[in-house]
């Protein structure tokens, strides 16, 4: 991955939905983006811990019982949205 040309808090908000790839809060993402340990010391979004950050603040939208089979799919293919948006994220800053 490329150094970062600029840090994600200069994202518009364009932008951040241009990296979503569905629909979610942009004023949530931007909070996770504040959180400490999402920002690498490299200026980059730790697509792991965004990932996680990100399913965190989305379980309620799971129907599902919690710790279900059912739950644990949808709360990875959250997961897997969230590392997903992060990436783009980092592209989109680096180019």
């Amino acid at each position: 991955m490329n150094k970062p040309n600029r840090h994600p808090s200069e994202l518009t908000d364009v932008e951040i939905e241009s990296c979503i790839d569905g629909s979610s809060d942009v004023g949530m993402i931007r909070t996770i983006l504040e959180d400490d340990d999402i920002i690498t010391k490299d200026g980059l979004v730790d697509e792991d811990e965004f990932g996680s950050a990100f399913a965190f603040n989305i379980e309620g939208f799971i129907s599902e019982p919690e710790d279900s089979p059912e739950w644990e799919e949808v709360n990875q293919v959250n997961l897997d949205w969230g590392k997903s948006i992060a990436e783009n994220i980092n592209d989109l800053i680096c180019e």
